[in-house]
């Protein structure tokens, strides 16, 4: 009798192995050793791709892209799932060439990730079934990336996952993930009330998707929620996205620009109620997501957390470690907008892993002293949804 593969069978260490990690990549606690700090193979083709946009901007220069491309050919040799053997070899020949902007090359990987995207969980899937599988971390990583980068977020594919799949083969999971990856976005409706939005009566009687106070508590009473009190009124907004967490992350980030927008405007407060309303919820949602869980623990674990300022202090002549620059530059990393918390994050670790003076690090990260804009900045200046995971 021939035995099942372990992809096959739910009870094998491999499947178990796959649905562990899943869980590890999905959840908000995981801590910071244990998550996910790839992207999707067809997250980094997306990057590549558009990183030549950034090259004709002299945004970047084209030695980081050449750089990005040499890590992108052992990315693409690790994932058996890209396709055929045919495919794979044109893939990585067009993958050597500089892919400028105008080129040839460029529109051809254009070409070529739109071949590769449709199936490619069922590739993975058929990749599993076999008696000898690629490893269980490599197949969930590949899963959890490619569904994260697809626009899932953490609470939805846990929540996914503990809706009766913890027991699946690895391979019967593959599929499920490549049934829910083909399920379209769907549209949301998410309510955010405010405590306070300075000089609301004059700046939101022409926007359409505000509600005054009293709309606003009918709509939230025939959802059969409880209405807040003591609100000015809300915004309501339209959204397409894979679960509700997603619509209300999108939606958290717009509040965020508002608020970034009051504070040059001279204007007083925007204060959102601490929850939404989403529809098809049955209780309201936090606006602000958890923390992302940046922690160095060594520093109590070293008592060095109050070692601030000990000695006689005199104006022009604190003293300052490097460290302490590098975690000020970081401080947006655990709350707030993306972009300052991505930026100060990458800017702490080159002050403190690189030197300036290194020309295989300007020729990594910065662009040639021509350029106009700053050039410590990730490949793709839309940043990666991998990054922090």
């Amino acid at each position: 009798m021939n035995a099942i593969p372990i992809g096959r069978d739910p009870r094998s260490a491999y499947s178990r192995h796959v649905t562990t990690r899943l869980l590890d990549f999905s959840s908000v606690t995981t801590p910071w050793t244990r998550r996910l700090w790839d992207v999707s193979s067809l997250l980094a083709l997306e990057e590549l791709h558009e990183a030549g946009i950034w090259v004709d901007r002299r945004v970047l220069s084209q030695g980081a892209v050449d750089w990005q491309r040499h890590t992108m050919e052992r990315l693409l040799g690790n994932d058996p799932a890209m396709g055929s053997g045919t495919y794979r070899r044109e893939l990585q020949e067009c993958v050597k060439t500089t892919l400028t902007l105008a080129s040839d090359e460029r529109r051809k990987l254009r070409h070529l990730i739109d071949i590769a995207r449709p199936g490619y969980l069922d590739r993975w899937a058929t990749c599993v079934a076999v008696d000898a599988p690629p490893t269980p971390e490599r197949v969930a990583r590949a899963i959890a990336s490619h569904l994260l980068d697809s626009g899932h977020s953490l609470s939805g594919l846990q929540r996914w996952l503990r809706d009766g799949r913890q027991n699946l083969s690895a391979t019967d999971l593959l599929s499920e993930a490549a049934t829910l990856i083909a399920t379209p976005p769907r549209g949301r409706h998410v309510v955010v009330p405010f405590h306070t939005l300075h000089r609301h009566e004059e700046l939101t009687g022409h926007l359409p998707h505000w509600r005054a106070a009293a709309e606003t508590q009918m709509l939230i009473a025939e959802a059969g929620l409880k209405p807040p009190e003591r609100i000015v009124g809300s915004l309501v907004f339209t959204v397409e996205a894979r679960d509700s967490t997603r619509a209300v992350e999108i939606v958290s980030d717009l509040v965020e620009r508002m608020q970034a927008r009051a504070r040059f405007a001279a204007s007083g407060p925007v204060l959102p109620l601490g929850d939404v309303y989403v529809t098809g919820e049955t209780k309201p949602v936090p606006l602000q997501p958890p923390a992302r869980g940046a922690q160095v623990l060594s520093l109590a674990a070293e008592r060095q957390l109050y070692m601030v300022g000990g000695e006689t202090q005199r104006f022009g002549e604190q003293a300052r470690s490097t460290l302490d620059d590098a975690l000020e530059i970081a401080s947006a990393l655990n709350q707030g907008p993306l972009a300052p918390a991505i930026a100060g994050g990458w800017a702490a670790l080159e002050s403190l892993l690189t030197e300036a003076r290194d020309p295989d690090e300007q020729e990594k990260w910065w662009p040639p002293p021509s350029s106009p804009t700053p050039g410590n900045a990730p490949i793709s200046p839309r940043f990666p949804t991998g990054f922090g995971r």
